[in-house]
């Protein structure tokens, strides 16, 4: 039986002959390519987090309606994204409610496998996503996020499970 395994510029092949496992290792970029492909990876990132905030941006368009309990939503500071917080969407009803960006759902699962004590909700939105296409997405995990908080000022105890909008 043979395997193929490829992860973060490895490719790695484990085959079964007659009761005999092997692995073969080998890389397929250099360490200047696998940094380069995080470096695009990581405009990438920048550049939904920004088309986000333009498409809620109500000032650009002012066709927009936005729900009576959204105050702003903003970029998060350093601070908040060595936490893993990529947006911050202020509520004047239930407080802040923080959004991890994510362009493909491959990203999601390492970003879930990460240790972060901070409920952090996850929505993944396509580079060539549209603006109707972002807006529902965010109102999506705004919807689920503000049900969580509200079971939590309640005094009810919220279920253990994360948002995450595909």
């Amino acid at each position: 039986m043979l395997y193929i395994i490829f992860r973060r510029g490895w490719i790695k092949v484990r085959y079964n002959n007659t009761n005999k496992s092997q692995q073969y290792c080998r890389r397929i970029f250099s360490k200047e390519e696998h940094e380069t492909w995080e470096q695009v990876g990581q405009e990438i990132g920048h550049l939904i987090e920004k088309q986000l905030i333009e498409v809620l941006d109500h000032k650009k368009d002012e066709t927009l309606v936005l729900p009576g309990w959204f105050v702003s939503a903003r970029l998060a500071t350093p601070r908040e994204d060595r936490r893993g917080i990529d947006v911050v969407v202020e509520t004047n009803d239930l407080g802040c409610f923080f959004l991890q960006l994510k362009s493909s759902p491959a990203f999601v699962a390492k970003f879930l496998l990460g240790k972060t004590r901070t409920r952090i909700a996850v929505v993944v939105i396509r580079p060539n996503a549209s603006t109707e296409t972002i807006r529902n997405k965010f109102f999506q995990a705004a919807k689920l996020e503000r049900q969580w908080l509200k079971k939590r000022r309640s005094g009810e105890r919220p279920p253990d499970i994360r948002t995450i909008i595909l």
